[in-house]
């Protein structure tokens, strides 16, 4: 039983070396900041009156 929970619970990915995480050089993808506002959508909960 012992040898069963142990086959299933170890991951067979082989450890790389390197950190956790984008690795440097590697390029963003993070959206940029824009000044001018497509649309504005204003919403009210139904559930809550604050």
């Amino acid at each position: 039983m012992k040898d069963e929970i142990v086959r299933r619970t170890k991951s067979l990915r082989e450890p790389s070396g390197r950190k956790l995480g984008g690795q440097p050089g590697h390029d963003g993808s993070t959206l940029e900041l824009n000044d001018t506002v497509d649309n504005v959508v204003y919403e009210k909960s139904d559930v809550c009156d604050e």
